[in-house]
């Protein structure tokens, strides 16, 4: 699995190489495409060095950045949240490193649509919420809350679901569980009673079976 991260890296910098020779000079190597860069980012989320693959993931985005023929796309975007995930899971600065990401697409996503988040992208980011042990539990659930909110309001109605999927219940879920406060005096069923209700929501979109 190491070498398959490594490979393709290798692979993908033939081709940006390519790009930077004339055609006859390229030896049949293709040039890259955005779905070289998603392919080439998710296979870093196998890498056994997290450090590395975290370094690979941001000089990756950074290298598309750079291509002058494509532009940055949500799906490398999300891509990229996939490994954070992977590689930084149950660790604290991965809380920090999914908001960080979603705010350099949000501010990339004003001059490139392309780039702007998608409801993947939040749920991802709640996954990231429920993954990540992060001293701030209030902090982190309220994030996970706001984005989950986001998706709500896409919906038309309460019983559809394009925005709002399986996962982002089960994620929002896993935050509740994660992160919510339980209050022995005032609410010590506060967290049964939320999960109960996201669940009860989630069957009535067609989500998940009572």
């Amino acid at each position: 699995k190491v070498n398959d991260g490594t490979n393709a890296i290798g692979l993908l910098q033939r081709m940006v190489d390519a790009g930077n020779q004339a055609p006859e000079e390229r030896k049949g190597v293709p040039l890259p495409t955005e779905q070289s860069f998603e392919y080439t980012m998710m296979s870093l989320a196998n890498m056994s060095n997290a450090e590395k693959a975290i370094q690979e993931a941001e000089r990756l985005i950074q290298l598309m950045q750079d291509q002058n023929d494509l532009q940055i796309s949500v799906s490398v975007y999300n891509a990229y949240i996939t490994v954070c995930n992977r590689q930084l899971h149950g660790k604290s600065q991965l809380y920090d490193k999914a908001l960080e990401i979603l705010d350099e697409m949000t501010e990339r996503g004003k001059t490139n649509p392309k780039a702007s988040p998608d409801p993947e992208t939040l749920a991802l980011v709640m996954k990231a919420c429920s993954l990540s042990e992060h001293d701030d539990h209030a902090r982190v659930l309220a994030t996970a809350s706001l984005l989950f909110s986001s998706l709500e309001e896409r919906e038309p109605s309460e019983t559809s679901a394009t925005a709002l999927t399986d996962r982002a219940y089960y994620y929002m879920m896993k935050c509740v569980d994660a992160h919510h406060a339980t209050d022995e005096i005032d609410d010590p069923n506060g967290k049964k009673d939320r999960i109960e209700e996201l669940f009860s929501e989630a069957c009535q979109r067609g989500l998940c079976s009572a």
